[in-house]
């Protein structure tokens, strides 16, 4: 039922205020509704205001009243006559032209290019020298047609629908494919890790196809640590394993074995499978043969450059430091050696 044409028994049966459910092509939509009584003339005016698109089903069935005709982005009603402030018959508005551009003179009504109309509701692109009842009517027009022809309304903007479409991959290597039927785990954790995806869309939709991607990766055998996806074929190689095997190690607080990639930062400090070690240092200053650096010193009061040999560290303490306010915690390694 269309409760635009029987402002009555909308107020009736659920109240002169609340939510009502709207239809676009694609998406069913939330709007914010009011009803009030016109005291000069008895009539009943009728206001409601898109709130925001809730998917291709409606999880508010029989909840909220629905009415297939809101469209665009509010609606205006009284006695009959609808639009964003001007007042006008619903064939006043799909009569409405476009007043600025190319394409001026054109019947927005009838226009199909989709990508047109949001940029031009996006930007605001009608004639500046209109009054702003009627510059908000034609925009307002452009969102209705826009939203006729599959557009999303998100976070202010217009989006086509391949613009916050989250099943498929929005950015190459493989544009357009589906997620949730792609077979390939190494491409999935590297756009994950690596956050490939169009950040040309709203960050909420940019979220949730990362999470998709997530979900695929997870499905055919990845798996996480500290949000870092790992493929199947990564975790049988040597580098992983060891990883794995130091995690699990530190975690029975028993010696950890594992090759470094790089020094020690200046104060001491390396991170391996997620965990920081501090070490004894001794601390070089920049010369003019390299910059600042530190080196961890062994059991024999040596300083040894670490980088790309094996090491085992035998013995550690978890530590809890708070400063400014900030907690965070590192294991201060007591007896370290190489691995021959």
């Amino acid at each position: 039922m269309t409760y635009t044409t029987n402002l009555n028994q909308l107020a009736n049966d659920f109240g002169n205020n609340g939510y009502i459910i709207g239809f676009a092509k694609k998406f069913f939509t939330l709007w914010s509704y009011s009803i009030t009584r016109n005291e000069a003339t008895g009539e009943l005016v009728f206001d409601a205001y898109f709130v925001k698109n809730v998917g291709k089903e409606n999880p508010y069935e029989g909840a909220y009243p629905f009415d297939n005709g809101l469209k665009g982005k509010e609606l205006h009603i009284t006695s009959g006559r609808e639009g964003t402030g001007l007042n006008l018959t619903p064939q006043e508005l799909k009569a409405l032209k476009f007043s600025h551009g190319n394409d001026k003179g054109l019947v927005i009504a009838n226009y199909c290019n989709l990508a047109n109309l949001c940029w031009k509701y996006n930007t605001g692109f009608v004639k500046l020298s209109l009054s702003k009842a009627r510059k908000d009517a034609e925009l307002a027009n452009i969102a209705n047609r826009a939203i006729e022809l599959g557009a999303v309304e998100i976070e202010g903007r217009l989006w086509r629908p391949e613009e916050v479409e989250t099943a498929t991959f929005s950015r190459n290597p493989f544009f357009g494919a589906n997620i949730f039927t792609f077979e390939d785990a190494n491409i999935l954790c590297w756009k994950f890790n690596k956050k490939a995806v169009s950040e040309f869309r709203p960050e909420s939709i940019v979220k949730q196809e990362l999470a998709n991607i997530r979900i695929r990766a997870l499905e055919l055998g990845s798996i996480e640590i500290d949000n870092v996806l790992y493929s199947p074929d990564k975790q049988k190689e040597d580098w992983f394993k060891e990883k794995m095997a130091a995690k699990v190690n530190v975690e029975a607080n028993t010696a950890i074995e594992f090759t470094p990639t790089h020094n020690i930062s200046v104060e001491g400090f390396i991170t391996f499978s997620g965990l920081e070690f501090k070490f004894d240092c001794r601390y070089y200053p920049g010369t003019y043969y390299g910059p600042e650096h530190s080196f961890p010193i062994d059991r024999k009061g040596k300083a040894k450059q670490i980088k790309n040999r094996k090491i085992r560290i035998n013995s550690y303490e978890k530590v809890t430091e708070t400063e400014n306010g900030c907690t965070f915690t590192y294991y201060k390694v007591i007896d370290w050696e190489f691995v021959k």
